[in-house]
């Protein structure tokens, strides 16, 4: 047999590759490990920035809690307050929010005894909103009217402005559900509350503008205010198209506001258009704009097919 040569051999690396080679897979290493430490850190943080559950330690049913609760009234206030706390969690926990809402306030009557402001409010607030999980809008009016006026005592308006809008927002939706025109009005007196309370602030210009507009919509559905509605709508145009992040929502506001005008008066809604578009030109080229500008011309002509022929011609 003839041997068989063998074919040239394939040249080691350089030392240079080599050596980049492992630094890269150093760093690599060295970046895993920075994540892995990174994530321990976020992991820790979580742990503590979690709500701390009150009903972990104790293994009794809400009803035993509370009878315990009901038996030291009076006596040990610490010892009660975490009675009624693991006792509303639990219910809770169960979707028993009717009881979960009675047992927050008892809780609340407990540091309103102790002269606990803070955990007076913050029980007041859980029990609001555990009637509004009911649904029952009417008991959680009473106990979040309670919780914003001490929430205004305390001088946090902004807190206190937030316990009403969820109810005013409860309220909206009942309106929207069974058509209950009570519902809206006083829906529209809680956004009113709560949007004068963040103007006050001064910080939370957004939370306002969104109650003043959910508002001035309620203003124009069932309530047929629509000149008090417009006012509203051209306010929030004029506060967006002066800020960068909410520029593109003042052309809805200012056609809204433009159809309110519209409903009073043709010869009105066109001045208020011409001045629309000199103190935001951008409103001019929009698509809101012509519709809005071919339905003035329409109901100055008294021409109603042209006004059914524009709104389709839109959408």
């Amino acid at each position: 047999m003839s041997d068989k040569r063998k074919g040239p051999s394939r040249p080691p690396p350089s030392n240079g590759l080599n050596g980049q080679a492992q630094a890269a897979s150093s760093s690599i290493f060295d970046q895993r490990e920075k994540l892995h430490e990174r994530g321990e850190k976020l992991g820790n943080l979580a742990q503590l920035t979690e709500p701390i559950d009150p009903s972990k330690n104790y293994s009794d049913s809400p009803e035993e809690l509370c009878s315990k609760a009901a038996g030291i009234l009076g006596q040990e206030t610490s010892s009660l307050l975490k009675l009624y706390a693991a006792a509303a969690t639990k219910y809770k926990i169960k979707q028993n929010y009717e009881d979960a809402a009675r047992t927050y306030e008892l809780a609340a009557n407990a540091y309103d005894s102790a002269e606990d402001r803070y955990g007076q409010v913050q029980n007041l607030s859980q029990a609001s909103q555990s009637w509004r999980s009911v649904p029952n809008v009417t008991e959680a009016e009473r106990l979040g009217l309670q919780a914003s006026d001490l929430y205004l005592d305390l001088n946090k308006l902004v807190r206190a402005a937030k316990e009403l809008t969820p109810i005013a927002d409860a309220y909206r939706s009942k309106f929207m559900r069974d058509r209950d025109e009570t519902a809206a009005d006083m829906a529209t007196k809680l956004y009113a509350k709560a949007f004068e309370l963040f103007r006050r602030d001064g910080k939370a210009r957004s939370s306002a503008s969104r109650v003043s507009i959910e508002r001035a919509n309620l203003m124009v559905l069932p309530g047929k205010k629509f000149l008090e509605a417009g006012k509203v709508y051209e306010s929030e145009a004029n506060f967006c198209a002066n800020e960068k992040l909410l520029k593109y929502s003042a052309k809805n506001h200012f056609f809204r506001a433009g159809l309110c005008k519209l409903w009073h008066d043709g010869n009105h809604a066109h001045e208020c258009f011409n001045k629309y578009c000199d103190d935001y030109p951008a409103f001019a080229d929009t698509r809101e704009a012509w519709l809005l500008a071919n339905l003035i011309n329409a109901v100055k002509k008294l021409d109603f097919r042209d006004f059914t022929k524009n709104w389709f011609d839109y959408f």
